[in-house]
C-alpha cells in the first residue's frame, strides 16, 4: 500500500501528500520522492461517526492550501484507521484566474457594445421624451390645446397618445368648469342679495355687483380691505359656526348706514382649517321703512281707537248734551289726526243753509262760531254730502267738490286740504264734520277717512240723544200732567162716589121697606117693581163701591191691613155668601183641599177678592160646578211658603185673544157676554191690586167652552224675619 501511495504522489502533481493513520495515531506519510512514519493525532484521527469528509485545509505537509479528503479505512471487517489524501489547489486557482480574465474581457467588450447600442437607442428615445416634456410644460402653464406628435411606434408613442387623451379630457373638464364658474359668477353677480367672501385673516376677497351697488364702492375698492370697514358692528362675534338672519348694519360710502339681515358660513379646507367666511346680506332698508310705516299706521289706529273709545264714554254723548259733546269731539279729533282745526255744521230746519255750531282752532286751542254756508251757493259741495260717506280733498283748490268753497272761505284761512264727513240722521244728512289742514296738500289715508266716518256716526248718536232728551223732557212734563189729572179724577170720583152712595143707600132702604109693607097690605102687584128698584140700587151701589175702591187705589188712599186668618173660617164664610149665587144658575159649589192652619192677608180685601172670583164663576156658569180648592204650595227658591186658592168653574171660558183684557179696568172680554151677564169690568182689576198689595198674585188659565181656573197665591207668613215688605203703588200696608 505504501508503494502504491508513493507511486500516486510521485506521478500526480496535484497530490502533494497522503497519510494513512492507524487508530492509535501511527501514521505513514507519503510525499513526493519520499515517505516516513509519524505519530499523529488531532485532525488526522477525526472523532465522531466514521464517514467520508472533505474540506480546504492548511496542513504541515503542504505549503499551500489543499483540499483534503478523509476516508475511513477498513480491512477484513476491521476498522483499521483513516486514509487522508491532499489535493493541490494551485491548478484550480490558476484556472479560476484565467476564467476571470476571460470574463473581464468579455464584459468589457459587452460594455463597449452596450454603450454603442445605448447611444444609438438613446437618441431614438430621448427625442420623443423631450417633446413630451415640452408638451407637459406647456400644459402645466395652462395651454390645454397642446398636442404631443410622437410616431416612434413603441411605448413612447402610446404614452404620447395617452397624454393627448389626458390633455383633451382635461381641456373638456376645464371648459366645463370654466362654464360652470361663469354660470355661478353670473348668478352671484345677478343676485339681489349682497355677497362678500372674506379670508381667514378678515380681508375681503371678492364681492358681487349687488354689494358694490348698495355700498356705492367699486369692487376693486372693496377687495383687500379689512371687513370691519364694512360692518358697522364689530364682526368678531360672528363665530366659525354658521349664522342665520342676524340684524346688522353696513357702512356705505360717505358714512351712510344700511340695515341688513346677515347670514354667514365658514369655508374650510379638507384638513378642517378655516380658509374664510362667506357673508350673504339682505338689504333691510325697505323692510325697515315698511315696518316703521306699519308701526306708525298701527300707532295711528291705536290712537284713533282710543279717541273713539274716549268719545263713546262721554256722559254728555249719552245724556244728550250735544254742544259739549261736539266741543270735546273737535279737540280729540284735532289731536288724533294732527290737523289745524275742525268745524261742525248742522242743517237749518228748512235745510237751506248749514249753521256752524263750533269752530275749533287747534293752534290756539279755542272754540268759536263760524259763518253759515248757503246750500244754494255751493251745489257740488252739497251734492257730494248727499252721496258720499266721506269727502277726501287733498287739494281743495282743484277738487271739484270743494273748489267752490276755496276762494270765499278756505284760501283766506290757509286751508289746503279737507276731510269732510256728513252727519246722517234717519238716512238724511243732518250736519257736517270738516277736518281742516294747513300747509302742503295732505293725502288722507283710508284709516283717517274711516275715523272721520266714525266721528260722524258718534255725532249722529249725540244728535239723536239730544232729540231723545228733548222728547223725554216733554214726556216727563206730559206724564206729570197726566198723573196730576188722574189724581184729580180719582179724588173727584172718590168724593162723588161718597156723595152718591149716601142717597143711594136711602133709596135701597126705602124700597126694601115699601116691599115689606106691600107684602103686608096684600099689594102683590107692586112687589116685583119694588124688587127691581132694590136690585138696581144694589147693582149701582156695587158699581159705586168698585169705582170708589179703584179711585182709592189710584190716589194712594187704599189701606191694606195684614192679619192672621183661619183658613176654615174664611172658607165657611165664603161658602155661606156664595152658595145662593151658585144655586141661582143651577150650579153646584164644591169645597176641597187642606182647610187647616192660618195665613196672612187683609180679611176684608181677601174676602172681596174671593167673592169677586166666585161670583164671576157663578155668573158665567150654568148648571155646572164651582170648585173652591185650597192647598199649601212648597217653598220657592227664596224659602217662602205659599197658600193657593183655586176657583175653578165649568163655564163658558175665555178666548186666548182676550187674555190681555182680563185685568184692565172697565174692560169686558166680549160685548155680547157683557150684555147677557152684566158687569162693570172693574172686579178683576181691583182684585189684582188687592192680591199684589197683600204680597201675592193672581193667575188664570182658561179654555173656551170648558171653563176657567183663577188662582190666588198668598204667603203663609207674609214677611220673612229680617226683610222689609214691598208696598205696591197706591196701597198703604199695615200689619196687625
Amino acid at each position: 500500500m505504501v508503494d502504491h501511495c508513493v507511486k500516486i504522489v510521485g506521478e500526480g502533481e496535484s497530490i502533494p501528500y497522503t497519510v494513512i493513520s492507524r487508530k492509535d495515531g501511527f501514521s505513514i506519510v507519503t510525499q513526493p520522492n519520499h515517505w516516513n512514519m509519524q505519530q499523529l493525532g488531532g485532525m488526522w484521527l477525526p472523532p465522531g461517526p466514521r464517514t467520508p469528509s472533505g474540506g480546504i485545509k492548511k496542513t504541515e505537509f503542504s505549503n499551500s492550501e489543499v483540499y483534503q479528503y478523509s476516508f475511513p479505512f477498513t480491512y477484513s471487517g476491521i476498522e483499521w484507521g483513516w486514509i487522508h489524501v491532499g489535493l493541490s489547489l494551485d491548478q484550480y486557482y490558476s484556472d479560476l484566474r484565467r476564467v476571470y480574465r476571460q470574463t473581464a474581457l468579455i464584459a468589457l467588450s459587452c460594455i463597449a457594445l452596450g454603450f454603442a447600442v445605448t447611444f444609438v437607442y438613446a437618441r431614438r428615445l430621448v427625442q420623443p421624451i423631450r417633446q413630451l416634456t415640452e408638451i407637459t410644460r406647456r400644459v402645466a402653464a395652462g395651454d390645454l390645446n397642446a398636442k404631443a406628435a410622437i410616431h416612434s411606434g413603441d411605448e413612447i408613442e402610446n404614452l404620447g397618445n395617452s397624454f393627448n387623451h389626458m390633455t383633451q379630457g382635461l381641456h373638456q373638464a376645464y371648459s366645463e368648469l370654466r362654464a360652470a364658474r361663469d354660470y355661478t359668477d353670473n348668478i352671484i353677480q345677478s343676485m339681489n342679495d349682497m355677497l362678500i367672501v372674506g379670508s381667514a385673516d378678515g380681508k375681503i376677497r371678492s364681492v358681487n355687483r349687488a354689494t358694490s351697488d348698495l355700498l356705492q364702492y367699486d369692487p376693486d375698492e372693496l377687495v383687500g380691505r379689512d371687513i370691519s370697514n364694512v360692518f358697522a358692528d364689530a364682526p368678531e362675534h360672528i363665530a366659525a359656526a354658521p349664522q342665520r338672519n342676524m340684524e346688522m348694519m353696513f357702512f356705505a360710502k360717505r358714512g351712510r348706514i344700511i340695515p341688513v339681515l346677515l347670514s354667514s358660513s365658514p369655508m374650510t379646507s379638507p384638513t378642517g382649517e378655516m380658509e374664510g367666511i362667506v357673508y350673504v346680506a339682505l338689504d333691510m332698508s325697505e323692510r325697515k321703512k315698511s315696518e316703521e310705516s306699519r308701526q306708525k299706521r298701527d300707532d295711528q289706529l291705536r290712537l284713533q281707537k282710543e279717541a273713539l273709545a274716549e268719545l263713546a264714554s262721554l256722559q254728555s254723548l249719552h245724556y244728550g248734551d250735544f254742544d259739549r259733546t261736539v266741543k270735546r269731539m273737535t279737540e280729540i279729533a284735532a289731536r288724533t289726526l294732527g290737523i289745524s282745526g275742525m268745524r261742525v255744521w248742522l242743517f237749518s230746519e228748512d235745510r237751506t243753509f248749514l249753521r256752524c255750531i263750533d269752530s275749533y282752532d287747534a293752534e290756539s286751542d279755542r272754540h268759536g262760531p263760524g259763518e253759515p254756508r248757503d246750500a244754494g251757493g255751493h251745489p257740488a259741495y252739497f251734492a257730494a254730502l248727499e252721496k258720499e260717506r266721506t269727502i277726501s280733498a287733498t287739494d281743495v283748490s282743484t277738487d271739484p267738490r270743494t273748489s267752490e268753497l276755496n276762494e270765499s272761505d278756505l284760501a283766506p284761512r290757509g286751508i289746503s286740504s279737507l276731510l269732510i264727513a256728513p252727519i246722517r240722521l234717519a238716512g238724511e244728512v243732518a250736519g257736517v264734520l270738516s277736518h281742516e289742514h294747513k300747509g302742503p296738500p295732505r293725502m288722507w289715508t283710508i284709516a283717517e277717512q274711516n275715523f272721520a266716518g266714525s266721528l260722524a256716526d258718534l255725532a249722529s248718536l249725540a244728535l239723536e240723544a239730544k232729540k231723545r232728551k228733548a222728547a223725554q223732557e216733554e214726556l216727563i212734563v206730559a206724564k206729570e200732567a197726566a198723573e196730576s189729572a188722574n189724581k184729580a179724577k180719582s179724588r173727584f170720583l172718590a168724593n162723588m162716589s161718597h156723595e152718591i152712595r149716601t142717597p143711594l143707600n136711602a133709596v135701597i132702604g126705602y124700597s126694601e121697606m115699601l116691599e115689606e109693607e106691600s107684602e103686608g097690605r096684600s099689594l102683590a102687584e107692586a112687589v116685583p117693581d119694588l124688587q127691581k128698584i132694590t136690585q138696581a140700587g144694589k147693582n149701582l151701589l156695587e158699581l159705586i163701591n168698585d169705582v170708589l175702591d179703584l179711585a182709592k187705589i189710584e190716589s194712594g188712599r187704599m189701606t191694606i191691613r195684614i192679619e192672621s186668618l183661619s183658613i176654615s173660617a174664611v172658607v165657611q164664610s165664603l161658602a155661606t155668601t156664595v152658595e145662593s149665587l151658585a144655586r141661582k144658575n143651577g150650579n153646584r159649589l164644591v169645597i176641597a183641599g187642606d182647610l187647616e192652619g192660618h195665613f196672612q192677608a187683609d180679611n176684608i180685601r181677601f174676602r172681596q177678592v174671593l167673592v169677586n172670583l166666585l161670583g164671576n164663576a157663578c155668573k158665567f156658569t150654568e148648571k155646572g160646578t164651582i170648585t173652591l180648592k185650597v192647598c199649601k204650595c212648597e217653598e220657592d227658591t227664596f224659602g217662602q211658603a205659599w197658600i193657593c186658592w183655586h176657583v175653578i168653574d165649568t163655564g163658558i171660558g175665555i178666548a186666548e185673544q182676550d187674555f190681555g183684557k182680563i185685568f184692565k179696568p172697565f174692560s169686558q172680554v166680549d160685548s155680547s157676554a157683557t150684555r147677557q151677564h152684566g158687569g162693570t169690568g172693574l172686579g178683576l182689576a181691583i182684585s189684582r191690586h188687592f192680591c199684589e198689595g197683600m204680597g201675592g198674585l193672581i193667575e188664570f188659565s182658561s179654555k173656551p167652552g170648558k171653563g176657567s181656573r183663577f188662582t190666588v197665591r198668598l204667603p203663609i207668613t207674609r214677611v220673612k224675619p229680617g226683610s222689609d215688605p214691598v208696598e205696591p203703588v197706591g196701597l198703604t200696608i199695615h200689619s196687625a
